[in-house]
């Protein structure tokens, strides 16, 4: 008997974790270590390389059961996670960032938490690198400077909720998933139209509800998770309208006919930038063959949402208000770096006249 077999003797379900990286070798060699250490230790960890300029490969050689794919272009963590997962033949498919720190029995968790809810997908409760806890999966809402919303698909975290309690929450949120194989097999995986980073956990936790699945959080499991600030364009390779697209792709591919042309689209080219608008359009076949997918496997209307998980939509009434909102915090941000601006040559001036009177 192996040694995988052995260290695996007590788990009832085999794991494969999925970890998507871009230039994250410090990190990611230390989550590595980690999950590798892990009891059960998983049957595979798939580290998928998204085009970076590490050699991970050579710098993860010492762990004789890591596969290290690199992907054929760059594609962001949406992407490089539904690369990653098409690989994975273990029971449960775990999607992980590759900045995450797990205790040593995790799985073991689980592994419980599966076998007691055999038809959900599961998060985790999550805590920074200064060990303070955040939260434990999400709520559907959107905060704005003037008033809190549940009109768009946005998400904000929920209180970690009781120790030892695997509840149902509305979304995924963490940084660290749990999906067994045949959910994911069913759901149809991420949606492969998304790009970038941005909008997985709205994605697979609207599809799980709308399917007969449900989302739960391990209360009990805290993993560390390091917050990033978001990365510019030019480090990054992507600018940040993909997440407009992407929010764009996901609420084209859910809901049902006409709620997209009357609802989102209408706000969406009102508050997202125009080359986001260029590449949906452009993208709309393979969206809308997605999204033929989606709506033969669903089980329940948008209007079944509420009740499902917490989730509206809204009205056009409050749609609009919230674009009205939006843009108008937006023109108020452009006048205050204008006036900035202005306040900042003006300084620059009065010092070269010194310099000169000097």
């Amino acid at each position: 008997m192996s040694d995988i077999e052995l260290i695996n003797a007590d788990a009832q379900f085999s794991y494969s974790v999925v970890i998507p990286t871009h230039n994250e070798i410090r990190d990611l060699e230390v989550t590595v270590a980690m999950v590798w250490a892990s009891e059960p230790r998983p049957i595979e960890i798939i580290v998928v390389d998204d085009c970076g300029d590490d050699d991970v490969k050579e710098r993860l050689s010492s762990f004789p059961d890591v596969k290290v794919v690199r992907t054929p272009k760059r594609l962001g963590a949406g992407g490089a996670k539904r690369f990653g997962a098409n690989l994975a033949t273990g029971d449960v498919i775990v999607i992980m960032d590759s900045h995450m720190r797990m205790p040593y029995n995790w799985l073991l968790t689980v592994d419980e938490a599966l076998d007691r809810y055999p038809q959900a997908i599961f998060c985790c409760a999550c805590i920074n690198f200064r060990c303070k806890w955040v939260g434990s999966g999400a709520r559907w809402g959107r905060s704005t400077t003037e008033k809190s919303s549940d009109v768009f698909m946005k998400q904000s975290w929920m209180n970690r909720g009781e120790h030892d309690v695997v509840d149902r929450c509305d979304s995924l949120l963490g940084g660290c998933y749990f999906i067994p194989r045949y959910i994911w097999e069913v759901m149809g995986g991420l949606n492969p139209s998304l790009y970038g980073w941005g909008y997985e956990e709205h994605d697979l936790s609207l599809r799980a509800y709308m399917m007969g699945f449900e989302v739960r959080r391990i209360n009990s499991i805290g993993i560390q998770h390091r917050f990033q600030k978001e990365l510019k364009e030019t480090k990054e390779g992507f600018p940040n309208t993909y997440a407009d697209f992407n929010a764009m792709a996901v609420t084209s591919c859910i809901f049902e006919d006409g709620v997209f042309e009357k609802l989102y689209y209408p706000f969406f080219k009102q508050v997202a930038p125009i080359h986001a608008i260029v590449q949906f359009e452009d993208a709309i076949d393979e969206i809308n063959q997605f999204r033929d997918f989606v709506q033969a496997k669903r089980m329940y209307s948008d209007s079944d949402l509420p009740a499902l998980c917490n989730f509206r939509l809204p009205t056009p009434r409050e749609q609009q208000e919230m674009v009205d909102c939006i843009l108008r915090h937006r023109g108020e941000a452009t006048k205050e770096c204008r006036r900035k601006s202005r306040n900042c040559k003006d300084c620059k001036e009065k010092e070269k006249q010194e310099v000169v009177k000097a």
